[in-house]
């Protein structure tokens, strides 16, 4: 298993990877040293505990990019440069995890859920989105809010169809016509990791310096570090 999280680690930018095995509360990292993989290893563990749904999130900060991927057995973080190229290190671990939790005899993520997975994890996105909604109104107004959230949701319909059935009110609260919007777990949960950085990036850009919209990892804390 260390050597999975050295592939990770050998990706170029990659600072650091930390696993936690969520039935063993075990906890494994590459990268980090032993205070930083405790002080990590004990937020993974809470966010874990907190969020019993499959996700994979992304968070921008000043100086990194940190991912988290979640699924029944397992739950990983990863912090990477900036420059890092997300997509091959979306695809390493979304690999891991596949690899870990052995998807080809007892298969998770990449099997079809139910119908009550789908819809326990589309509630989960909808109170994270509308929880961002409500503070882009405090500094903004509920018109920008919706505005915004639209012009993000419709430029992820090409690629995403489904996210045609996020309805999106004049304040900027969401809410879906007709559950599920897919059963792809996987690419529900890319298309509203996508939205969400997005629609707050729109945001914040629109903000100004003297009331600036706080980051996503301030507005959703439980979620993105």
């Amino acid at each position: 298993m260390q050597d999975d999280l050295q592939q990770i680690k050998a990706i170029s930018g990659v600072r650091g990877v930390i696993l936690l095995n969520r039935t063993e509360t075990k906890v494994l990292s590459s990268g980090f040293d032993d205070a930083e993989m405790k002080e990590l290893g004990k937020r993974l563990k809470a966010m874990a505990d907190k969020n019993e749904i499959q996700m994979m999130l992304t968070a921008e900060l000043s100086e990194s990019v940190v991912k988290l991927l979640m699924d029944d057995q397992f739950a990983l973080i990863s912090i990477a440069e900036k420059t890092v190229d997300i997509s091959t290190l979306d695809g390493g671990l979304e690999k891991l995890i596949c690899h870990l939790s052995d998807r080809d005899e007892n298969p998770g993520l990449s099997e079809l859920p139910s119908n009550s997975k789908i819809e326990t994890t589309e509630d989960y996105y909808l109170k994270t989105l509308n929880k961002l909604s409500a503070v882009i109104r405090e500094y903004l107004s509920g018109y920008i809010a919706s505005r915004e959230f639209k012009k993000a949701r419709d430029s992820l319909i090409r690629e995403y169809q489904f996210l045609a059935g996020l309805y999106i009110d004049k304040s900027g609260n969401c809410g879906i016509v007709q559950s599920p919007l897919t059963m792809e777990i996987e690419k529900l949960n890319r298309a509203f990791d996508e939205l969400l950085r997005s629609y707050h990036k729109s945001c914040f850009n629109l903000s100004g310096e003297e009331n600036k919209l706080p980051p996503l990892s301030e507005i959703i804390p439980e979620v993105l570090l």
